[in-house]
């Protein structure tokens, strides 16, 4: 545009908006800059245009995030009810500030509700003869985390326009807000129905099933949504990461392989193909697919994803440098969002490997809020307690792993506290556990526990001193047959062996 006209308003406001999605913030802010010198000075209207773009480069800075509500302002003033895109713009920013101090400081955020509202306000006339004012209006509240009001104009704007799909589609968002989601969900399908070409809706229903559990219904919506005319590259990841989700790696693989034909470094495509080759067991290939996926996109999912690669690569080669890896990918996951409970749950497993037991029970206490009785919390609940020597609550949480998932090494475990306790029965019977449920996984896995020969022999020698000479032989013959390096050991278990009847 500019190559035909280097004077046009509209094509540098265009440079300057794509600029921002770019994310390249100093160049927006240079074409604003030169928007707001230009002689003759802009109109009104193109002025507050150069206000809303200059907000959401602001917005775009976290340093300068603060600076971005004048903007909104001041093009609010410039166009008052003309155009509701700045009051818009406005609303959305004071009601994501308002939900990020929700828990620190609710005053300030209820503070922040009612300024929204009252930017809001001066609309309200206007909406009520224009049902796509109306329309537009209930999205703000929405922005503006106020599903009550949106429900009100949207359901004014239906009763105008029974067919408009834009309102349909709003006033399910109301009402999953306000958690009515079986009404939310009817809203959706009949959105979708009045306009099944409409992608948007279509993904939103898809989504909406994964979140109340219906995966069967989710999967028909991905599969119908992919047979489509119109197959954005969005649509693909989305679909990609249900797939993975499902545990269906091969049309999870199909997704991926098509976003890579359109656009080899989309971190979505990146993102979904890695999960296919870690599944594959191609560590090494998804680590460095997840990389360039979160070097490209943040994203705490993707983030979680290079945690996992780089713990199984740090066990694969042992070498620990990747164990600093994926603690740093876990750490940023959480970060980003709280309640990924692989990341919390990775990140605890990695602080107790570098012996930081405050730091991980801090870590599992959150991931138990996620996901109570998972039984690999329950364990590191227990390792970490072990880590601080408060043996009473490492007896109750790894008790508690052994119900949700009994494991070898969690019995072991339990074994050695009840022994330094001097609780001779429990120990013994933890013990047995662990040698049944260790042999069992050696078979499985076809690899040798280390800690498995110890446990044979401290069984046996209890059983000894018990008199139970039948379980004490069983021991500590298992214990021989491996063949243990402890000569001095081998030789006592084989004089007491002799001397049993």
């Amino acid at each position: 545009m500019l190559k035909l006209n280097d004077k046009s308003v509209e094509a540098q406001l265009l440079l300057a908006e794509i600029a921002i999605r770019q994310n390249k913030i100093s160049e927006a802010e240079t074409q604003l800059e030169a928007l707001r010198n230009l002689t003759p000075p802009l109109n009104p209207i193109q002025r507050a245009r150069v206000m809303v773009l200059q907000g959401r480069a602001l917005e775009a800075q976290p340093a300068k995030i603060g600076e971005a509500l004048p903007s909104y302002i001041e093009a609010i003033q410039l166009v008052g009810d003309k155009d509701v895109g700045p009051t818009v713009a406005a609303t959305s920013l004071l009601a994501r500030q308002a939900t990020a101090l929700e828990t620190s400081d609710p005053a300030k955020a209820a503070e922040l509700r009612a300024q929204a509202d009252q930017l809001l306000a001066p609309l309200t006339e206007r909406a009520e003869k224009d049902a796509g004012l109306a329309t537009t209006l209930g999205g703000a509240y929405l922005d503006a985390k106020n599903p009550l009001k949106a429900e009100q104009w949207v359901r004014k704007a239906l009763a105008s326009r029974p067919n408009d799909i834009e309102a349909h589609f709003r006033l399910a968002e109301a009402l999953r807000m306000q958690e009515r989601l079986d009404e939310s969900l009817a809203m959706l399908k009949k959105a979708y129905d009045l306009a099944p070409e409409r992608v948007d809706v279509g993904l939103e229903l898809a989504r909406e099933y994964e979140r109340r559990g219906r995966e069967l219904e989710a999967g028909t919506m991905y599969d119908r949504l992919l047979t489509g005319k119109e197959v954005s590259i969005d649509l693909r990841g989305r679909a990609g990461r249900f797939f993975i989700r499902q545990g269906n790696f091969d049309k999870a693989k199909e997704q991926g392989e098509a976003i890579a034909a359109i656009d080899a470094q989309n971190p979505a495509g990146q993102y979904v193909r890695g999960e296919v080759l870690l599944n594959a067991n191609q560590t090494e290939e998804a680590r460095r697919l997840f990389q360039q996926a979160v070097d490209a996109d943040p994203n705490p999912q993707f983030f979680d994803a290079l945690g996992r690669a780089a713990e199984r690569w740090a066990a694969e080669t042992g070498d620990t440098r990747f164990k600093d890896e994926a603690l740093r990918a876990y750490t940023d996951a959480v970060k980003g969002d709280p309640r990924i409970f692989t990341s919390q749950v990775g990140k605890a497993r990695l602080l107790l490997d570098r012996r930081d037991a405050k730091g991980a029970l801090a870590t599992l206490k959150e991931a138990e809020a996620i996901k109570a009785g998972d039984p690999e919390v329950a364990y590191g609940m227990g390792l970490a307690y072990v880590g601080l020597n408060q043996r009473k609550e490492a007896i109750t949480w790894l008790n508690k792993s052994m119900v949700a998932k009994p494991r070898a090494i969690a019995a072991y475990r339990l074994a050695l506290l009840y022994l330094d306790a001097d609780q001779g029965g429990a120990t013994v019977s933890s013990l047995t556990t662990a040698v049944k449920l260790g042999l069992e996984e050696e078979v499985q896995s076809g690899k040798l526990l280390e800690w498995l020969t110890d446990a044979m022999y401290t069984l046996g020698q209890m059983e000894y001193e018990r008199r139970n000479h039948g379980a004490a032989k069983r021991a500590w013959n298992q214990y021989i047959a491996r063949s243990p390096k402890d000569q001095a050991r081998v030789d006592e278990v084989k004089r007491a062996l002799a001397l049993m009847p």
